[in-house]
């Protein structure tokens, strides 16, 4: 689902040289119904700009798809996933390096093929509440100890903060491993 924002180009890029069977749908171009009738397999929901009362039909059709088929949703799109789950976030306060150091929990499958540290180029603008965090676990922390990832591994559901792209090589690398669950669920099913 596309919140109007630019870097929906790269991930575009990213999906489209490991998976050929996928749609780019903008949040207010569809309804909830007529996404379900696609039959996705996963749901990949971008950033944006504004707030997540911007984001069209995300907050519905994450109701209807939690725990049924994968999702990963990034920087504004992590926002109303984790508002599904109860979450609440506050304006994250700058630090104002160009790079930091992000760990990674390597026993989440996204992470399974990166370094367990990574620099980032960017941080979030806007950080959970880890206390509202009760179904969901952090799963990413930059070296101030803000949480910019976080998981329900169960429902296949993974919030990511800040762009992929922020992590070069190894950002491809967690997008290729949310859409290697479509594949894997594929197989299982067949």
């Amino acid at each position: 689902i596309d919140n109007y924002d630019t870097h929906m180009r790269e991930l575009y890029k990213c999906i489209s040289e490991e998976y050929s069977d996928f749609y780019v749908i903008r949040n207010d171009q569809l309804c909830c119904e007529d996404i379900l009738e696609l039959s996705p397999e996963a749901v990949i929901i971008g950033s944006g700009n504004g707030c997540t009362n911007d984001t069209g039909v995300c907050r519905d059709l994450l109701s209807h798809i939690i725990g049924r088929i994968p999702v990963l949703g990034i920087g504004l799109g992590a926002e109303v996933l984790g508002e599904c789950f109860g979450m609440g976030f506050a304006d994250a306060v700058t630090k104002g390096k160009s790079v930091f150091n992000t760990g990674f929990d390597a026993s989440c499958c996204i992470f399974s093929d990166i370094p367990s540290i990574l620099p980032c180029t960017s941080e979030p603008e806007r950080i959970p509440n880890e206390a509202l965090m009760s179904d969901v676990t952090p799963i990413a922390r930059d070296e101030f100890g803000r949480c910019i990832a976080f998981a329900d591994n169960e429902k296949n559901a993974f919030g990511l903060l800040v762009y992929p792209d922020s992590f070069g090589e190894n950002g491809k690398k967690m997008i290729c491993s949310f859409v290697s669950l479509v594949c894997t669920k594929r197989e299982q099913n067949v």
